[in-house]
């Protein structure tokens, strides 16, 4: 071997060389951190566990996808694209004196929301209702009411576009769902069987109720602290047996057609929406103890809607017993603070639940969107309530929102 000598040192040239060449050669399968060669992956990469950090947003169709993209994608945030509203036809006919039969031209009363207003209605009502007045449809532009009402008694039909072509609003084809709250409480009384099947033939996709239990354990649905407030009686449902819910008279309808309305039981509910095929959001109202929370689940299970069924409370202590019992049926959160400092560790737990969404107010989410990405990107879906205008509704719908839980039917749904 030819060795070379400088300041007695002695070099090895070739067997540098050789080293060097191993080095070269190991630069080729080296990612760049410039981002220049060599930087042409000929093979799959091996992270050994690791995970990839600070992946952007994704802005092209090759553009890698993170989980909370994929949140915010099913939660509903995407780029805003509204389609056309259908076309509102409204018609108001003034009755004359002993009327009871309204002809329209204009709409067709049998998609049509129908109000009566003037000296003849309870004008202390949201909107009273046709529905709630016993009526029959004569034909295609004509009802009949079966009560009489004093000359001026103004009967207005709207018919919101459904006897058309109907439109709706849709971000990315994602459909707004319509959540009738306590079966749209502006004109049959609420959480009767009465107004929830009224909400799902005025369109409503699914229904809201509220959920308690009485004095022998046996879950109904009912919204009051006390029954004297809605009904002929007294005392808390946990104070009265089943028996006794049952035979209470609901006011609004004693001494008509509909007085036989009762009190339903959870179970009553459960099945008709399991027949309907639509889904139930039941809010955990009232129950002697936390422990009967299994018993609204178990009536969940019993009819088997643990996947057409969405429970929630304003108590996080309820959230979390409840996925300890079962965390296959759905729980979320009902609040309203639009206070990141209040918000965000709520959103935290519930991520950690997994499983959840947020039942948020409406003018929170508004008066701070973030809430609505904060909880989107922890996995979180967002819900809203109680909607009562369109202009709210289009704005939440902005804002990725697409689960409201209404009064009643707006015109633009």
């Amino acid at each position: 071997m030819t060795r070379y000598v400088k300041s007695g040192t002695v070099v090895r040239v070739p067997e540098i060389n050789s080293e060097l060449e191993k080095i070269a050669e190991a630069q080729k399968d080296f990612l760049a951190l410039d981002g220049q060669s060599p930087n042409a992956m000929k093979a799959n990469i091996d992270m050994n566990s690791n995970t990839l950090l600070n992946l952007s947003a994704p802005t092209s169709l090759n553009s890698p996808v993170r989980l909370a993209d994929v949140n915010a994608l099913l939660g509903g945030v995407s780029t805003q694209v509204i389609n056309a509203l259908p076309t509102v036809k409204k018609q108001t006919i003034v009755l004359t004196a002993g009327q009871t039969v309204v002809q329209f031209t204009e709409v067709v009363v049998d998609n049509a929301a129908v109000y009566i207003t003037g000296a003849g209605a309870d004008n202390t009502r949201l909107h009273e209702g046709i529905d709630y007045i016993p009526r029959l449809d004569v034909n295609d532009l004509a009802l009949e009411l079966l009560n009489t009402y004093p000359v001026g008694t103004q009967v207005t039909a709207y018919s919101y576009g459904l006897s058309t072509t109907t439109g709706s609003f849709n971000v990315d084809n994602k459909k707004l769902e319509v959540i009738a709250h306590r079966g749209f409480i502006d004109s049959f009384p609420q959480n009767t069987m009465l107004a929830f099947t009224s909400a799902i033939r005025r369109g409503a996709d699914s229904l809201e109720c509220d959920v308690q239990i009485t004095l022998d354990g046996i879950p109904v649905v009912f919204h009051d602290n006390v029954v004297s407030d809605l009904t002929n009686g007294s005392g808390a449902i946990s104070s009265l047996t089943l028996a006794q819910v049952q035979a209470l008279v609901i006011d609004e309808v004693a001494g008509t057609a509909y007085s036989g309305t009762r009190i339903p039981t959870f179970v009553e509910l459960l099945n008709y929406c399991k027949s309907a095929g639509i889904k139930l959001y039941p809010e955990i109202k009232k129950y002697r103890t936390q422990a009967d929370i299994a018993l609204m689940i178990q009536d969940v299970i019993n009819t088997d809607m643990e996947f057409q069924t969405f429970f929630s409370s304003f108590l996080l202590s309820d959230v979390q017993a409840f996925k300890l019992l079962n965390n296959d049926i759905l729980c979320g959160l009902l609040g309203s603070s639009s206070n990141p400092l209040v918000y965000e560790p709520l959103i935290d737990t519930l991520a950690e639940l997994g499983n959840t969404s947020i039942v948020w107010k409406d003018s929170a989410i508004i008066a701070d969107p973030s809430v609505v990405t904060y909880a989107r990107e922890r996995g979180v879906d967002v819900q809203s309530w109680t909607i009562v205008s369109n202009t709210t509704a289009k704005e939440l719908m902005k804002l990725g929102v697409y689960k409201i839980i209404t009064d009643r039917k707006l015109e633009v749904l």
